[in-house]
């Protein structure tokens, strides 16, 4: 699937079609929907942490979607009729979102070989959070 902003190769990601050219997920012609301002990497894997345009918030993906509900009803899990997202997404401040982050990067490690690095299309701003 080619970007709508720029028209590069996108790859599907839990986030959306993934540009690494404009360095997010577009959902117009010049309009990032996820903008990726940093990137924890460990033994548990690597994630992507963004700028959700939507919610004007930063956003991290955990790794293991949201457990079942312990009894569905003819797949519903409430009396309304509303399902669960099948993936648990935090919204919260930068640095909240990193040290969310860490319980999964880390995996079975002792934590002390975990990475975040500032993503080209991180702020000045973001840059000092993210100590760069």
């Amino acid at each position: 699937m080619a970007c709508v902003t720029c028209h590069s190769d996108t790859h599907e990601s839990r986030w959306g079609p993934w540009c690494d050219a404009c360095h997010g997920v577009s959902i117009a012609p010049g309009q990032l929907f996820f903008r990726h301002v940093a990137t924890v990497e460990g033994p548990g894997g690597r994630f992507p942490i963004v700028f959700d345009l939507s919610t004007r918030d930063y956003a991290y993906m955990f790794k293991d979607p949201v457990p079942a509900p312990p009894r569905e009803r003819r797949g519903v899990d409430d009396m309304d009729g509303f399902r669960r997202p099948p993936m648990r997404i935090a919204h919260g401040t930068l640095d909240a979102m990193i040290a969310l982050s860490y319980g999964d990067v880390k995996g079975d490690g002792d934590g002390t070989n975990l990475e975040l690095s500032a993503s080209p299309a991180s702020t000045p701003e973001e840059r000092i959070l993210i100590g760069v």
